[in-house]
């Protein structure tokens, strides 16, 4: 990875106080069962990221949908 890579990741960021909660659990139960996903917390998110050596910057939902983004970089 170079120094000035970053990687994208566009997943559920279950927050019970957004309207689309129920659309993020809806989603992650589909992800579990067709592919074996995983429902990631943000803690087990910067684990990652640190297990890694990289950096992340968390940016809760967008507004009126259950998706955050995860950015991590060098």
């Amino acid at each position: 990875m170079k120094p000035s890579s970053l990687i994208y990741i566009f997943d559920t960021i279950l927050d019970p106080n957004n309207g689309m909660y129920k659309e993020g659990v809806w989603f992650d139960i589909k992800m579990i069962h067709y592919v074996g996903g995983k429902e990631r917390s943000i803690r087990e998110w910067e684990l990652l990221a640190k297990l890694a050596h990289l950096k992340i910057n968390i940016t809760p939902n967008f507004p009126n949908i259950a998706i955050g983004r995860i950015i991590l970089s060098k």
